[in-house]
C-alpha cells in the first residue's frame, strides 16, 4: 500500500512521507520476522530459518533502496 502511495506521491514531501512510511513497516516487519527466524533454529526447522533470512535481507535491501533513492533526490 505505502508503494502504491510513493508511486502516485504529486511532490518530494509524499515521496518521502510515503518512503519513511515503507521503511518503518520493514522495520517492524524485520523486527517479527528476526524472532520467528530464532524459534526456526531454536526447532531446527532450518529450511524455514533459511526462507525467513532471505525476507529479512529483502526488507533490509528495500530499505537501502528506499534511502539511494531519497538521497539522489536530494542530490546528496
Amino acid at each position: 500500500m505505502f508503494k502504491v502511495l510513493k508511486v502516485t506521491a504529486n511532490n518530494e514531501q509524499q515521496k518521502d512521507l510515503a518512503a519513511l512510511a515503507i521503511c518503518g513497516n520493514n522495520l517492524k516487519a524485520i523486527a517479527v520476522l528476526q524472532k520467528l527466524h530464532q524459534y526456526c533454529v531454536n526447532i531446527g526447522d532450518l529450511q524455514h530459518a533459511e526462507e525467513i533470512q532471505q525476507e529479512i535481507v529483502r526488507l533490509h535491501n528495500e530499505i537501502s533502496q528506499e534511502v539511494l533513492e531519497k538521497a539522489l533526490r536530494n542530490n546528496i
